[in-house]
């Protein structure tokens, strides 16, 4: 009896490790035939991804371009869920349809991610990006990228990424942690060309955004968030800690322009841009209040004094005029616009970009 019931079990024991390996399938992208992703010829098993594949993007006469959401193909993966996704050195993947990445384990990849307008993806778990011997390159161009744990760009090789549009988020709720820039064993970059990079809003410092604070023990690790004319958006009033990192240069504006801290305290959110000043003078300008356009909003912050606010067109007429002693914000229309502050400690002009 005692043999029989240990044959029950190791037969058991073979059973779970088969299942398992069925599910773990390894799907490898060879683009042999062309850049489709949803194109059978290009995948070493001679089928599509689906919810239980491992995908490695390996590199490629033929780069792999995913425009077409899973379920078009394959109707029974209605949610276009893939287990796993590494992207080889060389390997180039480019995305716009969504696509969701669903292993309850960690996420690394290197290579060359683009992800463009009508794209998303979605990380069930944390996402490394630039792992050993694999730096990445990620362009944001549109779309949507979302880590539910942690985003870490830079992980044991080099990372850049370019938000030219979009917005890179990890979870907005419980399940979101830290975005980390450069914190490993590389350098991590990442340039705020345009879009939105949001990280956790219940979070604050840097249990939030995490930069270059070697949180490995390597001193070499480094990195910093450049911002253009994209915007970081995070929760709660994090203007002082986020003018410790300015000061620190590990946030820093685009060449010309000066990094804008605001809250609006009606929505709870801390808004970090770039504003290019007008003149030489307002680089230097001891005037505190400062006038930033969000999105549709305009926002006068950090106001310390009574302040005149004119706002004109670009062909020099008076659009508002008003005065203020108190941190406010307004909604206006789209279009190029130059404001004027004048406080008793002086005067300075700023152009908004409405959008």
């Amino acid at each position: 009896m005692k043999t029989t019931l240990l044959k029950n079990i190791l037969t058991m024991c073979v059973l779970v490790f088969s299942v398992g390996a069925i599910n773990a399938q390894v799907i490898t992208w060879t683009g042999v035939s062309d850049s489709n992703f949803l194109n059978t010829a290009n995948w070493d098993l001679g089928t599509i991804p689906n919810s239980t594949s491992d995908v490695t993007i390996a590199a490629s006469t033929n780069s792999s371009i995913y425009n077409m959401a899973l379920s078009t193909v394959d109707s029974g993966n209605s949610t276009n869920y893939i287990s796993h996704l590494i992207i080889q050195s060389g390997g180039q993947l480019t995305v716009s349809a969504p696509i969701n990445i669903t292993s309850s384990g960690n996420n690394y990849t290197g290579g060359n991610l683009k992800l463009e307008d009508g794209g998303s993806m979605n990380f069930r778990n944390a996402l490394y990006l630039g792992i050993t011997s694999n730096p990445a390159t990620v362009n944001i161009d549109g779309g949507t990228l979302n880590s539910k744990s942690f985003l870490i760009i830079s992980e044991r090789s080099d990372c850049t990424m370019n938000i030219n549009g979009g917005t890179v988020s990890v979870d907005q709720n419980s399940n979101g942690r830290a975005i980390i820039i450069g914190n490993y064993y590389a350098v991590g970059i990442v340039n705020l060309n345009e879009g939105t990079l949001k990280t956790n809003p219940l979070l604050n410092g840097t249990a939030a955004l995490t930069i270059a604070e070697n949180g490995k023990g390597d001193p070499n690790a480094s990195g910093y968030l450049m911002i253009d004319n994209g915007t970081l958006q995070m929760g709660g009033d994090q203007q002082t800690f986020v003018q410790g990192y300015v000061t620190a240069g590990k946030i820093k504006p685009a060449a010309g322009k000066q990094i804008v801290v605001t809250y609006d305290s009606t929505a709870a959110v801390t808004y970090v841009t770039a504003t290019t000043p007008l003149s030489i003078n307002d680089e230097t300008s001891i005037v505190s209040t400062n006038v930033n356009a969000i999105g549709n909003k305009i926002y006068v912050s950090n106001v310390k004094s009574t302040s005149e606010i004119n706002i004109y067109s670009i062909t020099g007429a008076l659009v508002k005029s008003f005065k203020t002693n108190e941190d406010t914000n307004f909604s206006f229309k789209s279009g190029l616009w130059i404001a004027t502050v004048r406080t008793l400690e002086g005067q300075k002009s700023i152009k908004l970009l409405m959008k």
